[in-house]
């Protein structure tokens, strides 16, 4: 008797376990999905981040149009070459074939710097003894500043919904963001961005 007592104690031990492990494999097994979806969802966010920090745009990243006879290069939707033939090159080819930028439609420029030189120039600047091109993005991704004696184009970056515009690094840019003058950010009515406090807009000469 006390034998089968034992045994029937011992089944029903064995068959409570059963049950509690079963109750906790959905629960465990759920714990894993959640855990397998989240760990899914990080790795956009992680894209989304590096993509955040975007590429610094080389003069060769930069498009522009040329014609044939023309000493300036455009955007491509510039009215100065629309009807005209025009050939597509980047901005390094213009730049060394002595093409200067178009003033209607205000394609990206070039702008110089030397070895070891904090300051980035525009062309023809009387303090440059050796000049290599870069980008204006790579100027200021550099963190060049602008050279006091030739006054080089000073560019800053707007977003897609934005009312501010900002320095290159500015976390405010982590969705998008668009090279422009200053000039062209306060024309469009932006501010500067009161955390990374870009370069302010010149003064507009008071008219005589």
């Amino acid at each position: 008797m006390k034998r089968a007592m034992a045994w029937v104690v011992a089944c029903l031990f064995a068959l409570s376990v059963t049950a509690a492990a079963e109750t906790a494999a959905p629960k465990d097994a759920k714990a894993a999905d959640t855990k397998a979806a989240a760990t899914k969802d990080a790795k956009p966010r992680d894209a989304r981040a590096s993509d955040s920090k975007a590429s610094v745009q080389t003069l060769k990243d930069i498009a522009v149009c040329t014609t044939k006879t023309g000493k300036a290069y455009h955007c491509e939707d510039c009215a100065v070459i629309k009807g005209k033939e025009c050939a597509k090159t980047n901005l390094a080819e213009a730049a060394a074939a002595g093409l200067t930028p178009c003033g209607k439609c205000c394609p990206q420029q070039a702008v110089y710097c030397q070895k070891d030189d904090k300051c980035y120039h525009a062309e023809g600047c009387k303090l440059l003894k050796e000049k290599t091109a870069i980008s204006c993005d790579e100027a200021n991704n550099r963190e060049l500043t602008p050279c006091a004696a030739c006054k080089p184009p000073v560019t800053v970056y707007g977003t897609d919904t934005g009312k501010a515009y900002h320095t290159c690094k500015c976390p405010a840019l982590a969705k998008s963001r668009v090279l422009m003058s200053v000039e062209d950010a306060a024309a469009k009515g932006l501010t500067p961005c009161g955390k990374c406090k870009p370069p302010a807009a010149p003064a507009a000469e008071p008219k005589k």
